[in-house]
C-alpha cells in the first residue's frame, strides 16, 4: 500500500478543522456591531467579501475603513487577514505592526503576527509570538489554541495538550478546544481520553464530520475496523457532504488491506462527484499497489480529465508507470 493511503483518513487535521468556520483564520477580528459609523459599514462589507473568497475586494473595503477611521481595530485586522489571503505576508504583518504602535499590548493583535509567521513557517517565531499574546492574557482562547496548534506541529505533544486544556479551561463550550486536545492525547498514545474529548466537540457541534473522523482514525491506528466504520457513518450523518467524509470509507478499506472494496467506494464517490480528481487518484494507487496496472492507468487518467490542481499526482503516478513499463516514454 502507499505510504500515502496509510494516512489519508484525517490528513492533516488541523486543516480540516481550521478551514471551517470556528477556526481562526490567520488574522481574526472581534464580531462586529451593526455598522453605525462609515468604517464600520466598510468592515462589514469586508468581511462579506472574505467570506465570499473575494481577498482582493476586501482589501479595498478595509482600507476604506482605515482611511476613514486609522485606528479601527476590526479594519486593521481585517486588512492583514486580506493581505495573508494573498500571500502578501510582508504587507500583512506591516499592517499588523502599525496597530501595534497604537494597542502594544493588544493579545489579539499579537496572536495575528503569530498567525502570520505560521503560515510562513516560521513555527518557533510564531511560538514566541503566541507566548507573548498569553503574557498579556493568559486566558486568551485564539492564543492557545494555536499555541497548542504549532506544538503538534513541532512535535511537542505534551505541550500541545498543556495549551488545549488552557483552552478548554477558559471556554469549555468551543469545540475545537476539545478537538485540539484530542488531538494530542491521540498523538501521545492516550486513545481512550482522546476518543473521550473527540466526542465532547462532536456534542458541542454535532454538525462537524471531523470529530468523528478523528475518532475513526483512532480505532484504524489501533485495526478496529468495525469501529472505525461506525464513527465513519457518525461522520457522515454529521456532514454527508465533506469531501474527506466522501473520501473516507474508501481510505479505511485500503488501511484494512481490502483493496476491491477500496476500488469501488472510490469509483462510488467519483460517480457522486464528478468534478473531483481525488477519488481516482486514490483509486489508481489501490490499483496501482495491487499490481493492477491497466486498471490504475484507467483511472490515473481519469483524474486528469477531471482537471483539479490534485490531478499532478495522477500526473506523476501514470508518467512513473509509463517509464517503468519502458512504454509510451516520450508520454511519460
Amino acid at each position: 500500500m502507499p505510504a500515502r493511503l496509510l494516512t489519508l483518513l484525517l490528513a492533516p487535521l488541523a486543516a480540516l478543522w481550521l478551514c471551517a468556520a470556528d477556526a481562526a483564520p490567520v488574522v481574526s477580528g472581534p464580531t462586529a456591531a451593526p455598522a453605525a459609523s462609515p468604517a464600520e459599514a466598510e468592515v462589514d462589507a469586508g468581511r462579506r467579501a472574505l467570506a465570499a473568497a473575494d481577498a482582493t475586494k476586501a482589501l479595498g473595503h478595509f482600507d476604506k475603513a482605515l482611511a476613514a477611521d486609522p485606528r479601527n481595530l476590526a479594519a486593521a485586522l481585517g486588512r492583514a487577514e486580506s493581505l495573508s489571503r494573498l500571500q502578501r505576508w510582508d504587507d500583512a504583518e506591516a499592517a499588523l505592526r502599525r496597530a501595534q504602535d497604537s494597542e502594544p499590548r493588544n493579545a489579539e493583535l499579537r496572536t495575528a503576527v503569530g498567525r502570520v509567521a505560521f503560515a510562513r513557517g516560521q513555527y518557533e517565531r510564531a511560538t514566541r509570538e503566541f507566548l507573548a499574546a498569553l503574557e498579556l492574557d493568559p486566558a486568551f482562547v485564539p492564543a492557545l489554541l494555536d499555541l497548542g496548534e504549532v506544538s503538534l506541529m513541532a512535535g511537542r505533544a505534551n505541550a500541545a495538550e498543556q495549551s488545549f486544556r488552557r483552552a478548554v479551561a477558559a471556554d469549555g463550550k468551543r469545540a475545537s478546544a476539545h478537538f485540539g486536545l484530542g488531538r494530542a492525547l491521540a498523538a501521545r498514545g492516550q486513545s481512550a481520553d482522546a476518543i473521550a474529548a473527540f466526542e465532547r466537540a462532536a456534542q458541542l457541534e454535532p454538525q462537524r464530520a471531523q470529530p468523528w473522523l478523528a475518532i475513526a482514525n483512532v480505532h484504524a491506528s489501533a485495526k478496529r475496523w468495525d469501529q472505525a466504520g461506525e464513527a465513519l457513518g457518525r461522520a457522515r450523518q454529521a456532514d454527508g457532504n465533506d469531501r474527506a467524509v466522501a473520501l473516507a470509507q474508501g481510505d479505511l478499506h485500503a488501511a484494512a488491506g481490502r483493496p476491491a472494496e477500496a476500488a469501488r467506494s472510490y469509483a462510488e464517490t467519483a460517480a457522486r462527484h464528478p468534478a473531483w480528481a481525488e477519488a481516482m487518484i486514490r483509486k489508481g494507487m489501490v490499483h496501482q499497489q495491487a499490481g493492477e496496472r491497466s486498471a490504475a492507468e484507467s483511472a490515473y487518467r481519469d483524474a486528469i480529465r477531471r482537471g483539479e490542481a490534485q490531478a499532478a499526482v495522477a500526473l506523476n503516478n501514470l508518467a512513473w508507470m509509463l517509464a517503468e513499463d519502458r512504454r509510451a516514454l516520450n508520454e511519460a
